[in-house]
Formats: structure tokens, C-alpha cells, sequence
């Protein structure tokens, strides 16, 4: 193989290997849900309080003066008991790296992670108790979702709810958030041209490389040189 044979086939080898990389990462996205309960009450006051818990597994974390932290069977599911005083956060958290398809797009523009604790399609079952009935306990949840990769970005805001929570079993209308998007095809195009580039040299190499062998066949045999007479 000639030299300038060899240096065009790692060429090619180059340009698609660059190409089919950008083109796999270029389809991955670190995918992440989150979902935020924000109770409010004052700091003398200790509460129990039920929340909707997500229905897939997620990271917890809280932080305040949070006492315990448990499930609960109820009639419309199992849900968080929260049980503290003053303020408290409780964050629900689950990240992911997935490879982009439309499916996914679908479940994840909703913020899909199934809240418990539903009564009716768009209301929810939040359950309080306190050291001081007459105390106002404000809570205010919200889920999010964001994914990120080289072709863009999407955030949205899933189900929310906020109560001034009564002694008892409350009904908290939910309301779902809008989604903002940052779609960036440059990662893709370059992809497709490196991709398209390799093609071409690499047909450009077989080309040249048979022409080559064609021609050294064509070529013709010398005639053997008759024997001088001494």
C-alpha cells in the first residue's frame, strides 16, 4: 500500500471515529428530578405533617429541625410523615444520564415521578397535626425537572402545590409549571459532517487503490532479451 493510501484510510478511520463519538454524546443527557416541600411554621410550634411522596425511588435529604422522618399507610396512599418544628425543607432528589429518545421526552415534559396522596385528578391529600392547633403552617412543594447535553437543554416545572394547613386532612388543588427549552443542533451537524467527510475520503482511498491495480495489471511484460551469439 502506498504511502499516500495509508495516510488517506487513517483519515477516514479518524473522521468517522470523532464523528460517531460526537454523534453517541451528542444523544446522551444528564437527567434530573427534583422535588421540593418547603414547611413553614413557627419555631415554637412542633408538627406532624403527611406530604405526597414520589413514586419512584429518590434521594432524600432535609434540612431545618426535622424530629423524624417515616412512611405512612393512608387511604390514598402511602405518604411521608414529616414530623418537626419551626422550618423545614425536604428535598427529593433522583439524577440520571440517559440517551435521548422521544418516549422519554414525552414522560419528562410532565415531570413524571408519580406524587401519591392524589384525590381526583388535580388534587392532593395533605395531613396536619401540632402542638398549637391555632398556629399558621404554610407549605409549599413544586417539582422540576432539568436535562442537559451537548444538543440543548429542557427545564420544566412539574406538579406545585402551597396550603395554609388546617388541623386535619387538607385538599390542595395542584398546578403544573411551564417548560422552557435550548435546542442547539451544532454538535449533531458537525457529527454528520465528520461522518460524511470519512465517507468520502474513505471511497476516495478505495478508488485510488484499485486504479493503482488495474494499471500495474495493464501494464505490459517486457520481452525477454535474446542471448547474444559469441
Amino acid at each position: 500500500m502506498k504511502v499516500r493510501d495509508a495516510a488517506l484510510l487513517v483519515v477516514t478511520i479518524v473522521l468517522l471515529l470523532i464523528g460517531s463519538i460526537l454523534s453517541v454524546f451528542s444523544l446522551m443527557h444528564t437527567v434530573e428530578w427534583r422535588y421540593e416541600v418547603d414547611i413553614d411554621a413557627p419555631s415554637t410550634v412542633t408538627w406532624s405533617v403527611w406530604i405526597p411522596a414520589p413514586a419512584v425511588d429518590m434521594d432524600l435529604r432535609s434540612s431545618g429541625d426535622v424530629i423524624s422522618l417515616g412512611k405512612v399507610d393512608t387511604p390514598y396512599g402511602m405518604l411521608e410523615n414529616v414530623t418537626g418544628s419551626g422550618q423545614v425543607v425536604i428535598t427529593y432528589l433522583l439524577s440520571k444520564t440517559l440517551l435521548k429518545t422521544t418516549s422519554f421526552d414525552e414522560d419528562f415534559a410532565e415531570c413524571a415521578i408519580g406524587l401519591t396522596g392524589h384525590e381526583g385528578l388535580n388534587v392532593l391529600r395533605v395531613w396536619r397535626t401540632s402542638s398549637d392547633p391555632g398556629s399558621d403552617i404554610l407549605i409549599y412543594a413544586v417539582v422540576t425537572c432539568s436535562s442537559t447535553g451537548l444538543s440543548g437543554s429542557l427545564q420544566c416545572g412539574g406538579p406545585g402545590y402551597s396550603w395554609d394547613l388546617h388541623t386535619g386532612w387538607n385538599s390542595i388543588a395542584t398546578s403544573v409549571g411551564d417548560c422552557s427549552a435550548l435546542i442547539t443542533d451544532l454538535y449533531v451537524l458537525v457529527s454528520e459532517v465528520l461522518i460524511g467527510t470519512g465517507i468520502v475520503v474513505g471511497v476516495f482511498c478505495v478508488i485510488l487503490i484499485v486504479r493503482d491495480k488495474r494499471k500495474g495489471k495493464a501494464r505490459p511484460t517486457p520481452a525477454p532479451t535474446p542471448p547474444q551469439l559469441q
